[in-house]
């Protein structure tokens, strides 16, 4: 996919990678809201069908079990098919399994993300296998499970987090052309997604927080990560 472009083109497509890279692995705060008391609950009582659109994320979290990993959201800022390919992201470091990775994942954005991060010398199994390790570590070895993906903020401004979606969205137009950015490009929103883990007792412990964009290329979703 790489062999045509200048070498120009490859330094201004490894800066904006640098870049989206440098986001991907800062940690963002839980903008989940909190019960504050009783007097806010009736605040939000009033509000929660008067002026429900209005609420910022996380106003309306809900627990979704309906998928292999239960997901925690605000459903009004996410579509099923953007949680069902973020739950499939996670299965493919659960189960080590590169194909479905492959498939939820934009060919544009993994293949730079191999040759770039790892020098080609990784293939989607070995990435697995690394993924999966660095969970395992946090669990002292034990089988990797997530138990419950937590989606604590969500946001489709290009120029949030050091404009982290522009970004993303200028990377497809340089790897795949802006006629196919074009005609393919359906929009990208910014997660903060926090993994818990589970080390197959009652042992739980959250896996830190992880900037994962949802974008969606001709009709479907894909994850970034």
């Amino acid at each position: 996919m790489f062999m045509h472009h200048s070498h120009t083109r490859r330094r201004l497509s490894a800066l904006i990678f640098a870049g989206i890279l440098a986001m991907l692995s800062t940690g963002c705060s839980n903008n989940a809201a909190q019960d504050s008391g009783s007097a806010d609950s009736a605040i939000f009582s009033d509000l929660e069908f008067s002026n429900m659109e209005s609420l910022e994320y996380g106003a309306t979290m809900r627990d979704n079990t309906d998928y292999s990993i239960p997901v925690e959201y605000d459903k009004r800022f996410l579509e099923d098919g953007e949680v069902e390919a973020l739950v499939n992201y996670f299965t493919s470091i659960q189960t080590e399994d590169a194909q479905l990775y492959d498939d939820c994942t934009p060919d544009f954005y993994v293949d730079y993300y191999l040759e770039n991060v790892y020098g080609g010398l990784l293939d989607s199994d070995a990435y697995l296998a690394q993924q999966y390790r660095t969970f395992q570590d946090q669990l002292d070895g034990a089988d990797v499970t997530f138990s419950l993906l937590s989606v604590t903020s969500c946001t489709e401004d290009e120029s949030a987090e050091d404009g982290g979606i522009a970004a993303l969205k200028e990377m497809c137009v340089e790897l795949e052309g802006q006629e196919y950015c074009d005609a393919n490009w359906n929009g990208c929103k910014l997660l903060t997604v926090e993994p818990t883990l589970s080390d197959g007792t009652d042992n739980t412990l959250v896996g830190g927080s992880m900037n994962i964009f949802v974008v969606q290329l001709e009709g479907s979703y894909y994850i970034c990560a």
